[in-house]
């Protein structure tokens, strides 16, 4: 099950991984570089600058620290805007939050679902 977000130019998640992506530039690191500052792998970092992945709040928490406030992008507001969202459910924030940045696989059983073409 992969969800593909919304490619608007507005939306929060695309601004997030603009901004990354430009301060990342900016300071001449590399998605590596990056990515051992956070504890994670360099897809992950790309998969935040393409917007396909949704960041976690430790994850703005630990940008903001590595661009400083000098940076005048605050990764933390962009996140909150993010898990806020009109429309969407409450439980999205605790998933947003604390499951989806632990998440190793994602399994789901649909019982009137017959996957592939018959």
């Amino acid at each position: 099950m992969h969800v593909v977000p919304s490619l608007d130019p507005d939306s929060p998640r695309v601004r997030f991984g603009a901004e990354l992506r430009r301060l990342r530039e900016a300071a001449e690191l590399s998605q590596a570089a990056v990515a051992s500052r956070l504890g994670c792998t360099q897809t992950q970092v790309s998969w935040l600058e393409k917007a396909t992945r949704t960041p976690s709040r430790s994850d703005a928490e630990r940008l903001d620290m590595l661009f400083g406030k000098s940076a005048s992008v605050s990764f933390a507001r962009i996140y909150q805007r993010i898990v806020a969202q009109p429309g969407s459910p409450m439980w999205f924030r605790n998933w947003v939050e604390e499951i989806e940045p632990n998440l190793l696989v994602l399994r789901s059983w649909d019982p009137l679902l017959i996957p592939g073409l018959l």
